[in-house]
């Protein structure tokens, strides 16, 4: 998800990730913060790499 414009004052990530492996009952949660310079591709790629 990314963080629309009028939202941006009340949120704290530009870019976030969730999902839950529902058999192992783990919750994950990847995000960046508000200044970050990532773009959202370079999210992508960063958070497929830590769930190679």
């Amino acid at each position: 998800m990314e963080v629309e414009t009028a939202e941006a004052d009340t949120v704290y990530y530009k870019h976030k990730l969730e999902w839950l492996d529902e058999e192992a009952g783990i919750y994950y949660s990847i995000f960046d913060n508000p200044d970050s310079t990532l773009s959202k591709s370079e999210f992508i790629r960063f958070a497929g790499s830590m769930v190679k």
